[in-house]
Formats: C-alpha cells, structure tokens, sequence
C-alpha cells in the first residue's frame, strides 16, 4: 500500500502539472528529491547544467532557459510540495524528507541517473573559488554529499566526479581538519573499489589525503600516502616534473613533523637539484625549494646552513620578485624564524618587524599570514625578555585570530596555549591554567584524537600541577 506521502505527492504532481504542462515539473522533482531538502541553494537553478536537464526533450536550445527552472519551481510551490526562503538572497528551495523519499522510491533509476548528474554539476558551476561565507560552504557540502548519497554510482561513473573534489578542498579550505581527513579518507577507499588500477583520479585524491593528515598534525600517515603518491609519481612521470618536486616537497614536510628532519633535508636536496636542473636556478619552483631546504636545515639543527641559504634565497626573491612579493615576504619569514632558531634575537626581531609591516601593507592587518608573523614577532620579544610587548601581541594576535579564522580553528588555539605560557612566564599561574583548560576542551571538540596541540596541553597543565 503506498504511503501518505507518496499518495501526496502523486496527487500534487497531477495539480502542478496542470498548471504547467509537459515534462519539467516531474523532471524538477527528481532532481529537487537528490538534493539537501533543509536548504537547496536556489542559484543552482540559474545554471547551464539544470537548464540543459529540464529541456532535454526540447526541439531547440532556447527551450532551454535557465527561466523555465524558477517558473517550474513556483508551480511546484503553488501545490505545497516545496517551499521557498525569500528571506535570503538568492532565496532557498525547502522540500520534506518524506515526499524526497517518495519521489526517490518511484522515479526509476534511468530517470534518477540524468538528474544526478544535472545536480552534481549545478553545485559544481556555482562553487565559489574562494569561501567568504562558511554558511554558503556547508550548504554547498550539504548538497554535494546528499547527491552523494542518493545516487553515487552517478558520481563515478567516468572516475570520480569533480564536485567529489570540490567538497573535499572545501572542507581544506575551511580547515576542518578532522572532517577533511574523514572526506579524504573515504573518498580514497572508494577509489579503490571503483576505479582500475592506476586511475589519475585516485592519484590526485591520495594526494588530497596526505595533506590533509598533514594539516591534521598526523605526521606518520602523511608520510606514508606521500610516498605512496611519489612512487606512482616518479613511475608516470619523466624526471623533473614539478609534480614530483610538489611531491617531495609536502613529504618533506611530512618527514619533518614526523621528528626525521634528516630524511627531509636528503629529499630536498634531490628536489633541488631536479629544480636547478629542469627549471633552471633563478626559476620561482627552485627558489621555493631552496626555502623548503632551509626550513628543513633548521629542524636538522644545522642552523648554520639554514640561516646562510635563507639568507641566499631572500636576495633572489627580492631581486627578481620583489619585496612585497608573497614568497619574498615567506622567505624573510623563514630568515627571522632561523635567526631566533640561531639565538640572534635582535636580528630576529628586526626581520620580524619589517615582515610584519610588508604583509600589514601588501596583505591587509586581518590576513591570516599576518597575524601568523604578528605570532611569531611575540615569541620573538619574550626571548628578547620584552615581556610586556610579548604580552600584548600575543593577546591582539589571539583576539584576531578568533575573529578572522574562528575560536575553533587550529591556529587559534595553537596561539591560545602559546598566550597561556606566556601568562605563566610572568606569574600568572592562574590565567595560564584558565586558558589552557578552555582550550582543552576546544581542541577535544574539533581536533582529532591524539593530536599533538592536545598532548602539550595536557603537559602544560601537568607540569603545573593541574592536570
């Protein structure tokens, strides 16, 4: 016996159909039913993809209006089987589980199939490149993954489907490490089981997954699709590539964080004799290199090395790129970082205070890379023993990173405990123990288990006598 809310629907279909003949209201329905019913963004019905689906039967293009979309939308309305949110813009199309069940239940899959893929490269088209908005970025996840749900075969019919990507990148972009590498890491097994051998597809969502153990402070699993993904690389690829060199670059930097600052400095001495080989010495790839190289001669602890090739570095970028350039302003970054590393804290602090103002004039005080080198200048002046102007910075660079990046996020709370051992620093014991119990319970909240950030506090709070 079908249920009420098929029976509802079927009835509501026949009274929107006349009020809109032909095939666009059954077609809409079946793909407003593989879409997030709690809040369907409505600029998705502007585009070429829902356009092309729902003039699919149209002797010509102009049947297929981007229009004709809103116009059967409003019919649907009329009969009560969506509703839509004027109240923001562009407004949002509201449909009930159980009628997107229903409809699900009685279109057949050769009916589904088009639809999916129509709604796939909707939220495809309109995927912002940058996400200035988090609430438009989960609605856009949320409707990926509902398409996800509803018809995956869909999605990878001809490898994985790009909207796949682009909710994973999404999740990076909002630097929800956790749920990234939970996106990554299914994603990844799915590549397995759905896609041949050796499928580009999965090459590149491997990669998707070391960054993200990467960003998550999972340094062994890093590692380990690093390599997984440089020896798929270097096997396809001719030597030199800057795909390899990419590659040996993050596993690098895996291999560092994972405490083997040796290994890394032999991978980057490989990847800098590949740059200056193919690409040429003076060449951008060759110079980031480099940087990446004395990076990692600082957490081998050969400071020497790492202050000297910095230095080298910093000359080309600002000769043949410029002072305000991004990578000239990294590089005298990394310079003051090995300068403080090296115990020169005057020379530090001097680097820091003229990065500090280039990024506060080329990239704007709200920046995440300035409040970063703002971060870093303050732990400069508490080795200086300025303690008060460490003090104040760290405060002003917490505050902005809890408003620019969010009270959850990473950085911030990686500058919450800096700011807590500040405060124990010079004596006050009970602010520090405040702020690292708040913190705890921040980073058990969005951090994932085992994370280091989380292990220090824990620390932090035992060698008080707090935890």
């Amino acid at each position: 016996m079908p249920s009420a809310a098929m029976v509802t629907w079927i009835l509501s279909l026949e009274r929107a159909e006349s009020l809109l003949p032909g095939a666009s209201v059954r077609l809409m329905l079946v793909l407003l039913a593989l879409l997030d019913g709690h809040g369907i963004p409505g600029v998705i019905f502007g585009t070429r993809p829902v356009a092309e689906y729902l003039g699919a039967g149209a002797t010509s293009l102009a049947a297929a209006d981007p229009k004709s979309a809103w116009d059967t939308l409003l019919a649907i309305e009329r009969v009560g089987l969506i509703s839509v949110n004027r109240d923001v813009t562009p407004p949002t199309v509201l449909m009930s589980s159980a009628v997107q069940t229903a409809i699900r239940l009685a279109a057949p899959a050769q009916v589904q199939e088009p639809a999916a893929r129509a709604a796939a490269n909707a939220l495809l088209e309109v995927w912002p490149a940058d996400e200035p908005q988090p609430w438009v970025a989960a609605s856009l996840r949320a409707n990926a993954a509902s398409v996800q749900s509803s018809a995956a075969d869909v999605l990878w019919a001809d490898g994985c489907h790009p909207l796949l990507m682009r909710a994973g990148r999404s999740l990076d972009q909002a630097r929800m490490v956790g749920s990234a590498v939970e996106y990554w890491q299914d994603l990844a097994a799915r590549c397995d089981t759905k896609l041949p051998p050796g499928h580009p597809d999965a090459l590149v969502v491997a990669a998707q997954l070391a960054a993200a153990y990467l960003k998550a402070g999972q340094a062994a699993e890093a590692v380990q699709w690093y390599q997984r993904v440089l020896a798929e690389r270097t096997r396809e690829l001719a030597p030199g590539h800057p795909a390899i060199v990419t590659t040996r670059v993050s596993l690098a930097r895996a291999l560092i964080m994972a405490g083997e600052p040796g290994d890394a400095v032999t991978i980057l001495q490989r990847a800098v004799g590949e740059c200056e080989q193919f690409r040429g010495t003076t060449h951008p790839d060759t110079l980031n290199a480099r940087d990446e190289l004395a990076a990692a001669y600082q957490a081998a602890g050969d400071l020497a090395a790492a202050t000297r090739l910095s230095a080298r570095s910093l000359a080309d970028h600002d000769r043949l790129q410029g002072p305000r350039d991004a990578h000239t302003m990294a590089t005298k970054d990394r310079l003051a970082a090995a300068y403080l590393a090296e115990g020169k804290i005057k020379q530090a602090v001097t680097q820091y205070k003229q990065v500090l103002s280039d990024r506060q004039k080329a990239l704007g005080r709200d920046h995440p890379d300035t409040i970063a080198t703002a971060a870093s200048l303050s732990a400069a002046y508490q080795a200086a023993g300025r303690m008060p102007a460490a003090m104040q910075l760290a405060e002003q660079c917490c505050a902005d990173s809890e408003r620019v990046l969010g009270p959850d996020h990473a950085d911030t709370l990686a500058r919450l405990v800096n700011l807590a051992h500040l405060y124990y620093a010079v004596g006050r014991v009970g602010d520090a123990v405040a702020l690292l119990r708040e913190t705890a319970v921040r980073c058990e909240r969005t951090l994932p288990p085992g994370h280091a950030l989380m292990q220090t506090i824990r620390q932090s709070l035992a060698n008080i006598g707090e935890g």
